[in-house]
């Protein structure tokens, strides 16, 4: 599965001028890790990538699933996150509690936007990949319940439904 997010991060982490401790202060991890993520040889948690992008005023999704660094912001944004550098040394900062969708002009030259319709029609086999693991499993946890419960002398569907004859 290809996700975007190391790149995310190292684009935004980048346009902010802020270096991996910055961002290791942040969630609390170690600047190691941060290269890691960035990397892709390591993957944060899915509390870890909330907080990073409520930090960065960007929708989950689109740090999981966009190519951001493809994806022009309009000039207000650009603005904004010029104004908003580097993040204080001490105390942490806390993420805001609300993240707002980012206004975004996409390309108009049209190797750009083949380049995002690409990019899109990868996000989309990439969510229905994603979709097919989470039922695979939720499946799975279904049937560890069911030996559980009957392991446990709790009745399981097979034998509720044999004692009933």
């Amino acid at each position: 599965m290809t996700l975007m997010f190391g790149k995310n991060l190292k684009h935004l982490r980048k346009e902010k001028d802020l270096n991996q401790a910055d961002i290791a202060e942040i969630v609390g991890k170690g600047d190691g890790t941060i290269s890691n993520w960035e990397k892709g040889s390591a993957e944060p948690s899915f509390s870890e990538i909330n907080e990073i992008s409520k930090f960065f005023g960007i929708p989950m999704n689109d740090m999981l699933f966009v190519d951001l660094s493809i994806v022009h912001l309009s000039s207000d944004e650009k603005a904004t996150k010029k104004t908003a550098k580097s993040p204080p040394k001490s105390p942490p900062i806390s993420p805001p509690n609300v993240v707002e969708e980012p206004k975004i002009d996409y390309p108009a030259k049209p190797e750009s936007q083949e380049k995002l319709i690409k990019t899109l029609e990868d996000l989309v086999a990439d969510k229905s990949e994603i979709i097919a693991i989470l039922k695979k499993e939720i499946q799975e946890l279904k049937d560890a319940n069911k030996i559980l419960e009957q392991a446990n002398g709790k009745p399981g569907e097979s034998q509720v439904a044999s004692s009933s004859k």
